[in-house]
Parts: C-alpha cells; sequence; structure tokens
C-alpha cells in the first residue's frame, strides 16, 4: 500500500492546519484529499492521494468557478 501518513504529517508536509483539514473532510466530495478511516479517530492519508488532490485543484485563473456558474 501507498506510503499512509497521519493527519499530522499532512498538515507539517502540506501545510495545512488541523482544523482545516477536519473541516475539509467534514465538507467531503472534492473538498478533501481521499482518506482512510481505520478508526473513529485514526485517519491516514496516502501521499500519492494528497499530491493528486492538489494536481486535480491547479487552475491559471481566479475566475474559473464563476466562468463555470
Amino acid at each position: 500500500m501507498d506510503d499512509l501518513l497521519t493527519i499530522d504529517e499532512v498538515c507539517r508536509e502540506f501545510g495545512f492546519n488541523r482544523q482545516r483539514l477536519a473541516k475539509m473532510r467534514w465538507m467531503g466530495g472534492d473538498h478533501t484529499p481521499p482518506f482512510i478511516k481505520l478508526s473513529r479517530t485514526d485517519i491516514r492519508y496516502a501521499r500519492a492521494d494528497v499530491i493528486a488532490w492538489f494536481e486535480s485543484r491547479k487552475t491559471t485563473s481566479t475566475n474559473v468557478l464563476a466562468a463555470a456558474a
């Protein structure tokens, strides 16, 4: 399996804070990188999934969302 990261490791390596990451998980969908819930409190992220999530969010304009609406 991919290199699995804890919440703290994701925060440290990718610049999130714990509260922001928790909110992203709560929102779900494309608002969060995919994660694995091993137990109620043990959540892991595959490093490749976090990188792919960042890649999928690349854009060339801040107006992209407005144009899609």
